[in-house]
């Protein structure tokens, strides 16, 4: 297969709705390859565009953000849900099941550390309580 012209041709966006396509056509010239032809022709469209489409300098101002801030209104109701949820727990064996999950966002473990210390003291309360009344019923059997 004898190659003796290619065409590359590539359309830009350079602003809402409008597109520049600039193309051309190369003749190859005999023992040259190509595949470095074709390289060049692309090569000589890129630089076509930049050279006719300059772009803005924001060098002065600092370069333009290239993504805005994304806000994850969803996470955030998901971790306010998830402190409700923790804040209902009424032992703490239920509360440990988050445990995992509270070690991964700060407010959650905190919420989790908060609502653990709650629970230790009530159950710490109802063991010592379940005790004193033990004792009382051995004393009263000693009687």
């Amino acid at each position: 297969m004898k190659i003796e012209r290619i065409s590359y041709q590539k359309a830009f966006v350079i602003g809402p709705y409008l597109q520049e396509k600039i193309g051309l056509e190369v003749q190859i010239d005999e023992g040259e390859d190509p595949a470095a032809a074709f390289e060049r022709a692309k090569e000589l469209v890129a630089r076509w565009h930049v050279t006719t489409n300059p772009q803005p300098d924001f060098s002065a101002q600092g370069a333009p953000p290239t993504e805005l801030p994304v806000i994850d209104w969803a996470a955030e109701r998901r971790i306010s849900r998830l402190i409700d949820d923790m804040n209902a727990c009424r032992v703490l064996t239920e509360l440990q099941t988050y445990y995992t999950l509270a070690k991964a966002n700060p407010d959650l473990e905190a919420a989790y550390e908060a609502r653990k210390r709650v629970l230790v003291a009530k159950e710490a309360g109802e063991l010592l309580d379940t005790t004193n009344k033990y004792y009382e019923e051995v004393n009263k059997l000693k009687k």
